[in-house]
């Protein structure tokens, strides 16, 4: 009894694992998507795109922006201009980057969001 006790406890933990795993893929999507957007507009403001809409509206129209994930998971991304003050999830404290930083959370049923920090300098 005690050992399938103890075999029990460890498939709940690496399930746990599993889905911490699958938060972090979420969340380095959305480092992706924010890179993309960064890069083909330059935000001179704070914008955001999450599960349900964007209002980074010069990538594309709202519902295009919206998480494409198709596994249950989804990311928070918000990119800050230089300057700005970065999201409270991530730090909250200001952006220091050459251009921008952009924070990214990625969240998946039972696991613990995880969060993606970068920022763009000027080279």
């Amino acid at each position: 009894m005690v050992i399938t006790r103890f075999t029990a406890q460890e498939l709940k933990f690496a399930e746990v694992n599993e889905y911490s795993e699958i938060a972090y893929y979420a969340a380095d999507a959305g480092v992706e998507r924010g890179m993309y957007c960064a890069r083909k507009t330059n935000p001179a403001s704070q914008c955001t795109i999450d599960k349900d809409s964007s209002n980074c509206d010069s990538c594309g129209n709202a519902d295009a922006d919206a998480n494409p994930l198709s596994n249950g998971a989804f990311y928070t991304v918000v990119i800050t201009p230089s300057g700005g003050t970065r999201p409270d999830w991530a730090g909250g404290e200001t952006c220091d980057a050459g251009n921008y930083c952009i924070d990214s959370k990625g969240e998946y049923t039972g696991a613990t969001p995880n969060v993606v920090r970068i920022k763009s300098r000027e080279y």
